[in-house]
């Protein structure tokens, strides 16, 4: 496989106390890179009210990340892992997000179906799929 670009997931969880502005937890991930051989990034995209097959850019995909941009509707994203059975991961309220950042050099992992169903026709989401 020719690695063509890096997948990096760049975040740090944090947790502030409102009443002394004291920060007890400050953790990076420590950016996870993966030589990848594709990125692909959909904002914007209105699903339908129901299931929403997503077609993925390979076979096997080993990244994701899912974010509900709707002011009201739930999303709930669906992946069916390699030689696997289709899982619910969560429901997504809106403003919520999802990531998964697995390195593609494991053969067995990834995912090779992914699904977002909508509370309701119109819901806003964008997403990322790479590996």
């Amino acid at each position: 496989m020719a690695n063509k670009i890096t997948n990096t997931l760049i975040a740090n969880i944090t947790a502030q106390e409102d009443s002394t502005q004291n920060i007890p937890i400050n953790r990076g991930t420590g950016n996870p890179s993966f030589d990848s051989i594709f990125a692909q990034m959909t904002e914007y995209v209105v699903l339908a009210n129901g299931a929403n097959i997503i077609t993925l850019p390979q076979a096997t995909c080993y990244q994701l990340y899912v974010r509900n941009n709707d002011p009201m509707l739930i999303i709930t994203p669906t992946i069916t892992p390699n030689a696997g059975t289709a899982a619910i991961l969560t429901k997504l309220y809106p403003g919520e997000q999802l990531i998964i950042w697995s390195a593609n050099t494991n053969s067995a992992g990834g995912f090779t179906a992914f699904t977002l169903t909508a509370s309701g026709a119109g819901a806003l989401a964008e997403y990322f799929i790479g590996g």
